[in-house]
C-alpha cells in the first residue's frame, strides 16, 4: 500500500488524477504502480514507475515552473522537470512528447507531456520522481 497525504492506495490502482493530497500534490497519471521508491543500503530506486499506455496525458503533480524539458539525460528519455515551492522538484520521464517549455508556469493537473513506451519494464509507463534540494525523496507521502 502506498501511504499518501489523505489515505492509502492499493498496489494495483491509483486514484483519479483529480484527487489532491493535503500537501497539494496529485497523481501525474492513473495506472498500476510497477515499481516503488526504495532507498535501502542494498536496493535503491529513486522514483515510482506508473503503468500508462503510450499517449496518456501526463499532468503536473503540483503548481510550479518548468525547469527542464528534453532528453539530454539519456537514462530518462524525454523528460520534464517542474520546480515547486520549498525547493522541491517533480520529474516525469519516458514521455513520447512534451507539451510545455522551460520557464512556463504550470498548474496542478495541467497536461505537461504524453507518455511513451520507453523504460526498463516490458509495459509502457512513466517514471515519476521527486527531489528536495537535489536529493531524491519518496513521492508516496506527497501523493493522495
Amino acid at each position: 500500500v502506498v501511504r499518501g497525504g489523505t489515505g492509502n492506495v492499493s498496489p494495483s490502482t491509483l486514484p483519479h488524477s483529480g484527487r489532491v493530497s493535503n500537501r497539494g500534490y496529485g497523481w501525474p497519471v492513473e495506472g498500476r504502480i510497477l515499481r516503488r521508491f526504495e532507498n535501502r543500503e542494498d536496493r535503491k530506486y529513486f522514483g515510482i514507475d506508473i503503468a500508462a499506455p503510450p499517449g496518456t496525458e501526463v499532468r503536473a503533480a503540483r503548481d510550479g515552473t518548468v525547469h527542464y524539458v528534453g532528453s539530454t539525460i539519456t537514462a530518462y528519455g524525454n523528460m520534464v522537470i517542474v520546480m515547486h515551492d520549498g525547493n522541491v522538484a517533480s520529474l516525469y520521464a519516458f514521455n513520447s512528447r512534451t507539451a510545455v517549455n522551460v520557464g512556463q508556469r504550470v498548474r496542478r493537473g495541467e497536461v505537461i507531456a504524453y507518455s511513451g513506451d520507453g523504460g526498463r519494464h516490458n509495459e509502457p509507463h512513466i517514471h515519476f520522481q521527486m527531489r528536495r534540494n537535489g536529493n531524491a525523496i519518496d513521492p508516496g507521502p506527497f501523493l493522495p
